[in-house]
């Protein structure tokens, strides 16, 4: 699945950006997070654009911190590059489309499968 292949790869487990990202958001609890981390972002700054209390922008960052918080959870931690990336929010509609059509567990299953070949190809034997 080559979807956004203008993405570099990553050199963890060569590992392009986005399976990488999908390896590091594997876990039901750490999506829950990010599910209602990202819901809660969308629904502050389009409650902000229609009341224009800026006070309101102040619940941004402290959505995002719920999602940083799901990694808690789950191997792999946060990168900063990740923290205020817009293709963060694009992964994470992709993941959730993907959940939605149950297309996600077999992904899942492809980028173990990937990681568990680098790991043969180099391990020191």
């Amino acid at each position: 699945m080559r979807w956004l292949s203008f993405v570099k790869n990553d050199t963890l487990f060569g590992l392009t950006e986005w399976e990488y990202f999908v390896w590091r958001h594997r876990g039901s609890l750490n999506l829950v997070f990010h599910f209602f981390s990202l819901t809660l972002g969308y629904i502050i700054f389009f409650y902000w654009i229609f009341t224009m209390n800026h006070w309101l922008l102040l619940g941004i960052p402290i959505a995002q911190f719920i999602g940083f918080y799901g990694h808690k959870f789950e191997v792999g931690g946060v990168r900063s590059k990740d923290v205020f990336s817009p293709m963060t929010s694009i992964f994470l509609f992709k993941i959730f489309f993907l959940i939605g059509i149950g297309r996600y567990k077999v992904l899942i299953a492809e980028v173990e499968e990937k990681v568990r070949k680098f790991n043969t190809e180099n391990s020191p034997v």
